[in-house]
């Protein structure tokens, strides 16, 4: 079966929302501006199939959202107190699990890009 590259004016042409065409123009730039062509083909296959700086970029993404999920989790906790400035016992049972996934976090082996710009 032959495939079909898309081209950006390929999809353009296929899609009809202005801001969707926006989005699709200024991911392109971005990828241009950031060379990603070139770090993506560098960057070898997985055994999966996905590039691997492609990978990479999502494994970081997931790791930053879960790192930012569980800061607002423990500013959340801290701030509802009793008014008594004391914890009650779910609440501090919730901070002790925070605790854990933050040393089961720090020990996780993730594959980081190199560093600098992407």
């Amino acid at each position: 079966a032959a495939t079909t590259k898309l081209t950006v004016s390929g999809l353009l042409n296929r899609v009809e929302d202005r801001d969707i065409k926006n989005l699709v123009v200024w991911i392109d730039e971005q990828a241009h501006a950031k060379d990603l062509a070139r770090k993506i083909s560098e960057s070898g296959v997985a055994d999966d199939g996905c590039p691997v700086f492609v990978g990479r970029s999502i494994q970081n993404m997931i790791q930053r959202q879960d790192d930012q999920t569980q800061q607002n989790e423990a500013v959340q906790l801290s701030q509802s107190r009793d008014g008594n400035n004391e914890l009650s016992d779910s609440i501090t049972e919730q901070l002790r699990k925070l605790q854990d996934y933050h040393k089961k976090a720090s020990s996780r082996e993730f594959p980081r890009l190199p560093a600098g710009p992407l």
